[in-house]
């Protein structure tokens, strides 16, 4: 193929709307190179003939730490004479009696059930 030919196949590409995988697809299926088809302005060797970086030894060190600030917080202040409100989503059981579902004791709930452990421990 020469550039003329090539150019023209990537402005059609670009210009129909074709997504980049099934012009990828098809270019591997009829068994031809993909880099011939890629520009060298998107190649690795232009990026780093146009800008190129230092060694790392040779970067000037700064005052500022290495570590980025923490995220923002997201909750908002409340005023002075607003409550703060714990959840959103679920109702409380502040001041409710909570009772064993299992034995109906006031004096535990189901995960501390004596009865179950010593059931459990039996078998």
């Amino acid at each position: 193929m020469t550039s003329r030919t090539k150019q023209i196949a990537l402005d059609e590409i670009q210009m129909s709307g074709i997504p980049y995988t099934h012009v990828v697809s098809c270019i591997t299926f009829k068994g031809l190179n993909l880099e011939a088809f890629v520009d060298d302005f998107y190649k690795k060797e232009a990026y780093l003939n146009h800008t190129p970086l230092n060694r790392h030894d040779l970067w000037v060190r700064t005052d500022y730490g290495d570590k980025a600030c923490h995220q923002p917080i997201k909750k908002r202040r409340t005023t002075a004479g607003e409550k703060e409100r714990s959840s959103h989503t679920h109702l409380s059981k502040r001041g409710q009696i909570q009772r064993c579902s299992i034995y109906g004791s006031v004096r535990h709930k189901k995960g501390r059930c004596p009865n179950l452990l010593k059931s459990l421990s039996d078998v």
